[in-house]
């Protein structure tokens, strides 16, 4: 086991050495608390609030200039929030609604564009937009049992963030991204027009 980590560490080592070399690539590592929430069109289901989720990505950057990057890699998002949803008054329910929550899990690959500053007091400063596509791996409703949704989830983003380097090639990155989705997550009729979208801010490092 030792002999493993030492050699990730000494291979982690000549890939920062050789990236520091040519700054034509860059890659990262990003973990992003979340605020994720339900975009519903239907006359009898609404979005009843956000709901905190946890987000990670590895990350990397294609310079083509100075200035302007490639930017894709992948992500693994947590999606959802909570919905209300009418049923019909009963005795048990006078107001003829419920309430309930979905919780997704994606595998994401974006693409995008990038837009960086020259260097401003250490720190630069970038912008990102760019589209994703996604796989539904996991989708539950707040009873824990399945339900049914669409596999494929396409969404966009745009974004704002900085770097500072610290040692070596190596920079520590912090950004402010939101994701809209653009297709429906789940794939029932009654819930046919179901988006779902999130705002995270995410910290990491670049070498």
């Amino acid at each position: 086991m030792k002999k493993r980590i030492l050699f990730c560490i000494l291979a982690l080592a000549v890939i920062c050495q050789a990236n520091a070399q040519d700054r034509t690539f860059n890659f990262g590592f990003r973990a992003a608390p979340a605020v994720t929430w339900l975009n519903i069109i239907d006359d009898n289901i609404d979005s009843d609030g956000a709901a905190l989720r946890f987000n990670w990505a590895f990350f990397g950057t294609w310079n083509f200039s100075e200035n302007f990057s490639i930017v894709s890699g992948f992500n693994v998002n947590s999606l959802g929030g909570k919905y209300k949803y009418n049923l019909g008054a009963t005795h048990e329910l006078p107001n003829g609604t419920a309430t309930n929550r979905l919780r997704l899990s994606e595998f994401q690959v974006p693409i995008g564009f990038q837009m960086r500053t020259d260097e401003i007091s250490g720190f630069k400063f970038y912008a990102q937009v760019g589209l994703a596509g996604g796989y539904i791996f996991n989708a539950r409703d707040g009873n824990n049992q399945n339900v049914d949704n669409r596999l494929f989830n396409a969404s966009y983003f745009v974004a704002a963030g900085a770097e500072y380097p610290i040692v070596g090639g190596i920079s520590l990155t912090g950004q402010l991204k939101f994701n809209g989705g653009l297709t429906s997550v789940m794939s029932t009729r009654r819930f046919a027009n179901t988006k779902a979208d999130f705002i995270e801010l995410g910290f990491g490092v670049m070498f």
